[in-house]
């Protein structure tokens, strides 16, 4: 992220247990310092998956180097009205 620029990403993979991964590479970002617009809602950034926001959701690095946005015992899938190609937003 270059200055108060914001970074726009989509839905590029979703898994089985409903984990959406966007095309925003985690290198770009810091922990706590930004947030991920998902529609009308907003999920920080933490450093690993694991640590509660947002209504259980999460965005944390992914294994393959990029955003994971997840629900913890659910569906992000789901619980945002996610598919391939949706929108997301960094700031």
């Amino acid at each position: 992220m270059i200055g108060s620029r914001m970074i726009c990403g989509q839905i590029i993979y979703i898994d089985r247990f409903g984990t959406c991964v966007t095309n925003i590479r985690s290198e770009s970002v810091k922990a706590g310092a930004h947030a991920l617009q998902v529609g009308r809602r907003t999920v920080p950034v933490r450093s690993s998956s694991g640590t509660n926001s947002n209504n259980g959701a999460q965005c944390a690095p992914g294994q393959h180097g990029y955003l994971e946005l997840s629900v913890p015992g659910g569906s992000a899938e789901r619980v945002f009205s996610l598919k391939l190609g949706s929108s997301v937003s960094l700031s």
